[in-house]
């Protein structure tokens, strides 16, 4: 029998959050539920609330985001899967290169082999993306990487931006609670203001880094042509519903991808099913990679 006491005890750990911003707001996704937005212009410091498994490097943040709707992205499959568009041979061998490396545990090591691992696979990733990535910036775009695989694939390729951190937040005993957090300051911010802006990723996973990126311009009253993400790998689950969180609060956008599959495992990874339609760039090892994370940890793995 759940008591009263207990079936409180999430929402202890919401109020405590919301208290460390002065400014906040809940933004109400139709047919998705709520998002907290929080905002403290001084920062607000999350470790001691952190998921010490999925601690980040960065703890304190101006704006952050959290809700348990994200938790209704786990495991769900989208209405129509996209269809493969490239033959294996052409796009689709980068695709396994990128699975196959992040798959081998020798790649986050500093050994000889995983040092080759991670070079192979950015260059992989460049190559994957630079179709979209590397096209004539019109004069009202901003270019965002995202750190720290959109920013590695960024420089690799020679793209200028403004680089900006996110990170995403996992909370201590609160499995199905996920959020993001952002030091966005008002010069940098500026910078966007009535422009396009094109966030650079190697994968939209949840979609929370977009959407914190987009509370983060609502708090500081920064207005935009639209926020735009191009990544390596697009999981719909994730991008539907950065689509509904940018409607709500009034900031349009698109993601484009190179490769779009996949379907979220319950730490919001994007890992291969069994129906999904990315097996088919993987030629005959498909039914080996089920299962398994379609890009791995794209910061660690673009770092050389």
């Amino acid at each position: 029998m759940v008591t009263p006491e207990a079936e409180q005890e999430p929402k202890a750990l919401e109020n405590i959050l919301r208290s460390l911003a002065p400014h906040k707001e809940q933004i109400n996704i139709p047919g998705r539920g709520v998002v907290d937005n929080l905002h403290n212009p001084f920062g607000m410091e999350l470790k001691p609330y952190l998921d010490p498994e999925h601690l980040p490097a960065v703890t304190n943040f101006t704006t952050v985001i959290f809700s348990e709707a994200f938790a209704h992205l786990r495991g769900r499959l989208p209405e129509k899967d996209p269809p493969a568009e490239v033959e294996w041979g052409g796009k689709g061998k980068l695709l396994k290169i990128i699975s196959t490396i992040a798959a081998d545990e020798e790649s986050y090591r500093p050994t000889p082999k995983g040092k080759l691992n991670r070079q192979l696979y950015l260059k992989a990733m460049c190559e994957a993306s630079k179709e979209h990535f590397v096209v004539p910036v019109a004069p009202n775009e901003v270019i965002v990487p995202i750190e720290r695989c959109g920013g590695n694939i960024a420089r690799a390729l020679n793209i200028k931006g403004v680089s900006i951190e996110i990170k995403r937040l996992r909370f201590k005993d609160h499995p199905d609670l996920l959020g993001a957090g952002i030091n966005l300051d008002p010069i940098t911010a500026e910078k966007f203001r009535d422009k396009r802006v094109r966030l650079l990723e190697g994968i939209v996973a949840s979609g929370s880094t977009k959407c914190v990126f987009i509370a983060a311009l609502k708090n500081l009253g920064i207005g935009t042509i639209g926020v735009d993400c191009d990544a390596v790998v697009v999981c719909p689950a994730g991008a539907e519903f950065c689509l509904d969180f940018g409607n709500a609060v009034g900031y349009g956008g698109s993601d484009v991808a190179a490769f779009a599959g996949g379907i979220l495992n319950p730490n919001w990874y994007a890992i291969y099913h069994a129906q999904d339609s990315l097996r088919d760039y993987l030629g005959m090892d498909a039914d080996k990679f089920v299962g398994k994370q379609v890009i791995g940890d794209g910061g660690d793995l673009t770092s050389i």
